[in-house]
């Protein structure tokens, strides 16, 4: 979403917008929010406070976009279930994130003054106050600026800027919260992410890597080996991963793990067609696991969550064809249909506990259940 639109969004939803809350948008979009973390542990409690003092309401969006990779999180619409301190953490990591810099900033101020000329900004925001804020703005070494009092007084806005990435999946850490709130101290939760190829499952795991800290097992690394590959195993659903291995060096171990336990196992190679390196995986604050076939009733694992990521096949075949040029022909004929097997042959969707459209749009993913 470009910052045009992004601006025209906000002026026809805040008419009282003022120059100065205009330039804040733009700033946002091309800066992001770093500004606020000077501080982390000084920044959570101002959140915390903030959040408390927030009425909460089901009219204001969660998510509002403001271009340039960067959306607004509003207090009064959070997910239930999220906590202060993950939506901290998002904040932060967002904030490590580049954005569009100064030339996105200057493209978000000509975008303002496009939007005066075909009347479609506030009646507050005009040629000549825009001029002049500016002026007064840039005399004082620009940078960040507060809301206007016209917007705080009508509007109240509390919020964090996060970058987009992380938007459509604050369900997904909503949920997370809550099943760690639910669990004791000692107990280590399982998250499971299947989902259809190209569907966002790397994506997904590598975001709440960093967000929570927690290590990510890979499906992918206990791909079968030649040997194994036989054409009855082949033929039955869902048995194209060496499930055995999984088992007996994730699943077996995982039953008795503690916080900061860590969990060591082998890395097939699929160039060599062999075990070639080792992973090593923090259990904290969850065992996350990633990948084709990690709901699989062949791997024993208890889950706690499980997380079913599905996509349309045309947009499936535009990601694989855009990724994947070499090996498309094998996915079209052999790894798309192995895997749509496997979900049909055990209700792999439908027995998920959250089932998530990644591409349904380019900005909001939504969530089936």
């Amino acid at each position: 979403m470009n910052i045009r639109d992004c601006l025209k969004y906000h002026f026809n939803r805040y008419p009282a917008m003022m120059p100065k809350d205009a330039v804040k948008l733009v700033y946002q979009s091309a800066f992001g929010g770093g500004h606020l973390v000077r501080d982390e542990e000084s920044a959570l409690e101002l959140l915390k406070e903030e959040i408390e003092g927030t009425q909460r309401s089901d009219t204001v969006p969660t998510i509002e976009y403001i271009g340039g990779g960067a959306c607004r999180v509003n207090l009064a619409s959070l997910p239930y279930g999220l906590t202060a301190h993950t939506l901290m953490r998002i904040f932060v990591e967002s904030s490590k994130l580049n954005y569009g810099g100064e030339a996105a900033f200057r493209e978000g101020i000509s975008a303002i003054f496009a939007l005066i000329d075909e009347g479609a900004a506030p009646p507050a925001i005009t040629r000549e106050e825009m001029v002049r804020w500016l002026d007064l703005y840039y005399s004082e070494g620009g940078g960040m600026t507060r809301h206007s009092l016209e917007y705080s007084n009508i509007y109240t806005p509390a919020y964090r800027v996060i970058h987009e990435k992380y938007a459509p999946f604050l369900g997904v850490f909503a949920a997370m919260d809550t099943l760690l709130a639910e669990k004791g101290i000692d107990y280590i939760p399982v998250v499971t992410i299947d989902g259809r190829c190209s569907s966002g499952k790397s994506t997904l795991a590598d975001l709440i890597s960093c967000v929570y800290g927690c290590g990510v097992v890979h499906t992918d690394d206990f791909f079968l080996p030649a040997s194994l590959r036989t054409k009855k195993r082949l033929s039955t659903p869902g048995k194209n991963i060496h499930y055995e291995r999984f088992n007996s060096e994730i699943s077996e171990p995982a039953a008795t793990m503690r916080p900061g336990d860590i969990i060591k196992y082998g890395v097939f190679d699929c160039q060599c067609g062999a075990i070639t390196s080792s992973r090593e995986v923090v259990t904290e604050p969850f065992l996350l696991i990633e990948g084709s076939y990690s709901n699989s009733p062949d791997i024993t694992i208890k889950r706690d969550l499980s997380i079913f990521l599905t996509i349309t096949y045309e947009e499936q075949l535009r990601r694989i064809a855009e990724r994947n040029k070499d090996n498309f022909t094998d996915f079209i004929n052999k790894w798309i249909p192995m895997e749509e097997e496997y979900f049909k042959a055990y209700n792999i969707k439908e027995s998920s506990d959250l089932v998530i459209n990644t591409g349904k749009s380019d900005l909001l993913f939504e969530f089936i259940k």
